[in-house]
């Protein structure tokens, strides 16, 4: 008899890794965050602002590739992203913009 290996995850599993998914958005916010910390400090052009957005985006699809290659045997599924989209917002709103309001606080002060 033939026994195929089994190919889904157990909802445990799937809660893990959507958990995962979330914790994988906090340095992605922070990265978010550094390009938003160089626009404060350093005025910027639009060119330069949608290369950097570019960068942002290719980023984040090559860091979600990697995720789903190596924690969840090559399976994507949708809340993959939306763990990490979750996990961002998180560092946005609780780390991310108080720490923006010190940059520019500090940037005002220096100019």
């Amino acid at each position: 008899m033939i026994q195929i290996p089994e190919t889904y995850f157990t909802v445990q599993e799937q809660t893990t890794l959507f958990l995962y998914a979330c914790l994988l958005g906090l340095p992605v916010g922070l990265f978010f965050d550094t390009f938003r910390i160089l626009r404060v400090i350093f005025p910027h052009h639009m060119v330069a602002i949608m290369l950097e957005d570019i960068l942002f985006c290719f980023g984040c699809a090559v860091l979600l590739a990697s995720f789903t290659v190596t924690a969840c045997r090559g399976e994507f599924r949708l809340f993959y992203p939306m763990g990490m989209l979750l996990g961002s917002l998180v560092w946005r709103f609780l780390f991310g913009n108080p720490l923006l309001k010190i940059v520019r606080r500090t940037a005002a002060g220096i100019r």
